[in-house]
């Protein structure tokens, strides 16, 4: 269960597990790579500064985040924020792909490379596929995945900030979540 989860090292430092947020059968899911210090301490995904940046941009194309799912690859914040590990992010895959299954969104849009690398398989880096569709199976669920940066890059780069909000745009713009 995932309430007490230790399948990986992450469960020793986290305070609470961030389940994925957003109605069922909502077209829309953004998965970000993993929680921050603030995600952990509320236990809900993209409530820090990057979370904020996100729900801007959504809002700026009328997408509402009520309306979008929101997840990570993993559920509990890797000490010091390093990137996820494969490992851990082989033990929370299930849980992952249980939520999308049961949302079936039209639109994947992951935040970061970590994020495309867990659900493509892929390594190409993320300036070179940021904004591109790839159709992934996972686990029988057909997806449609749009790499995007994560909002964390956004925030230090005005470049990437605008290369973030014009994928959001051309994605995202109208959609609504449903």
């Amino acid at each position: 269960m995932i309430s007490n989860c230790r399948r990986c090292r992450l469960s020793e430092g986290r305070n609470r597990i961030v389940h994925g947020q957003g109605p069922s059968g909502s077209r829309v899911a953004i998965i970000g790579e993993a929680p921050g210090a603030q995600e952990d301490a509320a236990g809900k995904p993209f409530v820090g500064r990057a979370g904020k940046l996100l729900d801007q941009s959504l809002e700026m194309h009328s997408v509402r985040r009520d309306r979008v799912f929101v997840s990570n690859i993993v559920r509990c914040r890797p000490p010091g924020n390093r990137k996820p590990k494969r490992d851990e992010i082989a033990a929370c895959r299930p849980f992952l792909i249980k939520e999308l299954s049961s949302i079936e969104p039209r639109i994947v849009m992951t935040l970061g490379g970590v994020a495309f690398t867990a659900l493509t398989g892929s390594s190409r880096p993320l300036r070179e596929v940021a904004g591109k569709r790839f159709d992934v199976e996972l686990n029988g669920i057909h997806l449609t995945v749009v790499p995007n940066y994560h909002p964390a890059a956004a925030m230090r780069s005005r470049a990437i900030r605008r290369s973030f909000e014009k994928i959001i745009a051309e994605n995202l713009s109208g959609k609504k979540g449903r």
